[in-house]
């Protein structure tokens, strides 16, 4: 009887559909996780499609190299900024249309930006050369979380 009720009591903390638990508990880790990578994959496929890097590319007889930079975590929950780092990095290296700068000489562009406390994910593309933002994405938070 003692196993049935713990089964039972672990079942009610699941995560629902709004990310929360019916005890209230936040996302769970995997739940978390999930979101990294979905919004890692749609950030750089916006910025892998903007206007400012398909004229590079197609200007340039090279694929751009991208370091990524800091990726500033403001909050104590959300997304975990590291995790977020790996997934963009997996993301570019996936696309095929930029490659990975191993450090910050070598780059053409750098990613960097921040993520708070209720994975608000804001990131920009910064031009090394002409120390110029090139593109800025923002997805995620709580009233874009999945369901």
């Amino acid at each position: 009887m003692i196993l049935f009720s713990l089964l039972f009591s672990s079942c009610l903390s699941l995560p629902e559909k709004n990310g929360r638990s019916s005890s209230g508990e936040e996302k769970s880790s995997a739940f978390i996780e999930s979101d990294s990578s979905s919004l890692a994959e749609a950030l750089m496929n916006d910025c892998l499609n903007s206007t400012f890097v398909r004229n590079y590319r197609a200007e340039s007889k090279e694929l751009p190299l991208v370091m990524i930079g800091e990726i500033e975590k403001k909050g104590k929950n959300g997304l975990d900024a590291e995790k977020l780092k790996k997934d963009f990095k997996t993301e570019i290296i996936k696309s095929g249309a930029m490659k990975i700068a191993l450090s910050e000489s070598e780059a053409d562009f750098i990613l960097t930006g921040s993520v708070d406390e209720n994975s608000l994910v804001d990131i920009m593309l910064l031009d090394c050369e002409k120390s110029a933002v090139v593109w800025q994405g923002q997805a995620g938070g709580l009233k874009n979380s999945r369901k």
